[in-house]
């Protein structure tokens, strides 16, 4: 996920059609960086922080998982060190779908991310 980019996971598009500082109704999540205080960092979705939450633990994580995640609440905002490697996020997408973000590499405005999306 690239720096102050959004991504639209209900997208049939190999790349999720990312767009740089669009964060409309249809991106479902996007990564905001706040290098040099990475303390900051954040995923971000659409109606922030409505339906984006971290999950506890290393995994691995499951559908069930993310239907019972603690949507809006501070303590599961994924922010700051609840994006560092092998942390899980998850997302509801604006057509009502689950996803599964798990970071798997986390450099300065930068978040690779493993994508699961469920119907």
């Amino acid at each position: 996920m690239a720096d102050y980019t959004a991504y639209d996971l209900d997208s049939t598009a190999a790349d999720w059609n990312p767009t740089k500082g669009d964060w409309g109704s249809s991106r479902d999540v996007g990564y905001a960086s706040w290098w040099p205080d990475a303390s900051n960092d954040a995923v971000v979705s659409r109606a922030d922080p409505r339906y984006a939450a971290s999950l506890p633990g290393t995994g691995p994580w499951q559908r069930a998982d993310c239907v019972q995640a603690g949507y809006g609440q501070p303590s599961a905002r994924p922010v700051g060190d609840r994006l560092l490697e092998g942390r899980g996020i998850c997302v509801v997408t604006s057509a009502g779908r689950y996803a599964l973000l798990v970071v798997t590499r986390a450099v300065e405005k930068q978040l690779t991310v493993r994508v699961t999306v469920w119907e």
